[in-house]
């Protein structure tokens, strides 16, 4: 597991999540609020139309993504590695993120 860096605070924007990717080299993020609950995951192509059309970090906010706990056996991981096309968040019991597990790390360990 990953600590959760890169992330985009809720209230930062859609400047601050293009800039968080782009110095990560990643084509998506996290995105937390205040107190460091999980809101959603935003791409770099949504992010990118969103600022064209006049939209806010929070109306392009991607819900449909796997979470796991800190406890997660690996082999728990896989199908959900397989079917993501991001990576799989893991938070606690008040769905605070605590870390992130990248889909390369679950699916190399079937080799």
């Amino acid at each position: 597991m990953l600590n959760p860096n890169p992330i985009v605070y809720l209230k930062e924007g859609l400047k601050s999540a293009i800039n968080e990717m782009r110095s990560n080299g990643i084509s998506s993020v996290f995105v937390v609020d205040t107190g460091r609950k999980l809101q959603g995951i935003v791409t770099i192509d949504d992010t990118i139309e969103a600022i064209k059309e006049n939209k806010t970090l929070k109306d392009i906010l991607i819900e449909n993504y796997y979470t796991t706990d800190k406890e997660a056996y690996l082999q728990d991981l896989i199908p959900k590695a397989t079917d993501s096309k991001y990576p799989i968040a893991v938070i606690d019991d008040e769905n605070k993120l605590e870390g992130i597990i990248s889909r390369v790390s679950v699916l190399s360990a079937l080799v």
